[in-house]
């Protein structure tokens, strides 16, 4: 009986705790990775803070200038939060990069699995991103 109970407590707990997967990166094309994210642009980092948010602990709020927008945002000083996650990257202010993000069930963005990385405007996965946006860009020019 002891053990029953035991069990079923432990049962219990496990069932209640919110699980994370550690990310595990599978090489991918530039097309799928678009595909597969929510928010895909370029930008300057310009400001950084934690803000508590309920249910979240936290979030770090993430202010950008987007100088290109591929997916999920417009160019311009942009504002999004961010999950705080052990997976989740760092944002620093100062850094240009490349952001694939999606969001988490809670409404905020992950980008810890798609790996923002410090790029440069004549980045090749730029290149190839633009020539994706110019086919799914709207008539009037204007990047999603």
């Amino acid at each position: 009986m002891l053990r029953l109970v035991t069990w079923s407590l432990c049962s219990i707990a496990l069932a209640s705790i919110d699980a994370s997967a550690e990310c595990v990166t599978v090489p991918t094309t530039v097309a799928q990775r678009l595909a597969g994210s929510q928010l895909v642009f370029v930008g300057d980092v310009l400001a950084v803070e934690e803000v508590i948010l309920d249910p979240e602990p936290f979030v770090y709020r993430v202010s950008f200038r987007v100088f290109e927008a591929y997916k999920g945002t417009m160019t311009g000083e942009q504002t999004f939060d961010f999950a705080t996650t052990a997976d989740d990257y760092r944002f620093v202010v100062g850094q240009r990069l490349l952001v694939y993000a999606s969001r988490t069930r809670r409404g905020a963005f992950s980008a810890g699995c798609s790996g923002p990385r410090k790029t440069g405007l004549n980045d090749a996965e730029l290149a190839e991103l633009r020539r994706y946006s110019e086919v799914a860009s709207p008539a009037n020019g204007q990047r999603r």
